[in-house]
């Protein structure tokens, strides 16, 4: 039984070390990972004129947010670029739950956007 529970411990360290390794690598090579509300998502996205149809491209997509609310309240097509594993898996979740990625309105792509063409 104590091994189980020194496994599990190490386990969460090495899971907290990898979160915190891929926020701290996306900061050095990007930018940090800063959520924003959705109400100035919403706002950002209306100021900039986006219309149904056009393409949307966020770089440094994070969790997703901009890209979900770009693809279901503005029927824009969305593609986000994220180099931080923990945002991407989020939005890759998020993605598959709202199931935009079947319907073709996002597609998120773990990438460096300073060397994607």
């Amino acid at each position: 039984m104590q091994i189980f529970y020194a496994l599990l411990i190490i386990l969460i360290y090495l899971i907290v070390a990898i979160i915190l390794i891929t926020f701290a690598f996306a900061g050095i090579s990007a930018a940090p990972y800063v959520p924003l509300w959705k109400s100035d998502i919403r706002r950002m996205l209306k100021l900039a004129g986006l219309k149904e149809g056009e393409k949307l491209i966020d770089l440094g997509s994070g969790d997703g947010r901009i890209l979900k609310i770009a693809a279901n309240e503005f029927k824009a097509k969305a593609v986000g670029f994220e180099i931080s594993v923990l945002p991407y898996f989020i939005s890759y979740i998020r993605i598959k739950l709202y199931n935009l990625k079947s319907q073709n309105k996002i597609q998120i792509k773990y990438q460096n956007f300073f060397k994607a063409n």
